[in-house]
């Protein structure tokens, strides 16, 4: 028998958007976590859009600059 995979999105308003409706959700107790101590952070990007993509635009920048010092390249044919 062959495993089926169970997905769920992380953000069940607008699933196939890029925007901050996530943190929405979070508020709304729609999501899967959320953490007293990242509270604060998480309402304030659901309110402000900008901020949001602000914050998305600063970590992919970090991540960005992280270099990679080993592992293996896999490739799924």
């Amino acid at each position: 028998m062959e495993a089926i995979p169970i997905i769920t999105p992380l953000d069940v308003a607008t699933p196939f958007s890029f925007d901050h409706a996530y943190y929405g959700n979070l508020e709304a107790k729609m999501g899967l976590y959320l953490d007293l101590r990242t509270k604060p952070l998480a309402q304030a990007l659901a309110r402000d859009k900008q901020k949001f993509f602000q914050a998305f635009s600063a970590v992919m920048d970090k991540m960005g600059s992280i270099a990679v010092t080993g592992g293996w390249i896999v490739f799924q044919l």
